[in-house]
């Protein structure tokens, strides 16, 4: 039985599905394969008390694969988003210049619906990055 053409929920494809609850095209399903794999391995890694690489041991209790969330959800936002800043609405380039931002200000929550992507400029007004600079 052939399916209804279907737009990728991940990317601007139009393709047709294998079956009926098939959201994505065949290259993001197989991305998103690869990370869910990594994802995995990363967690068996920690869980055995390996080395968690740089960022652990701080305020972040994820430790370094928290800092992925760029990787794992970029694509999506960019998709949502359709590439403007959450903020000042802004059209970037997906790899120039806009940054994952967690809504909670918290980098250990990496759930989708706390991420949205800001443009470099309002990421540091949202973080008040001049405040750093005060005492020099």
């Amino acid at each position: 039985m052939l399916h209804k053409p279907r737009k990728c929920r991940a990317c601007p494809t139009v393709f047709i599905p294998t079956g009926n609850s098939q959201p994505f095209c065949a290259a993001c399903a197989e991305f998103r394969k690869l990370v869910k794999h990594r994802q995995q391995s990363h967690k068996r890694t920690t869980k055995r008390g390996g080395a968690a690489g740089a960022g652990s041991g701080g305020a972040n209790e994820a430790g370094c694969h928290s800092q992925k969330y760029r990787e794992w959800f970029l694509d999506d936002l960019y998709t949502e988003q359709e590439g403007f800043c959450a903020h000042c609405g802004t059209w970037c380039e997906k790899d120039s210049n806009l940054l994952v931002h967690h809504k909670d200000h918290n980098r250990g929550h990496n759930v989708k619906s706390n991420l949205e992507l800001v443009c470099k400029r309002c990421h540091q007004i949202e973080h008040e990055c001049w405040l750093a600079f005060r005492k020099v």
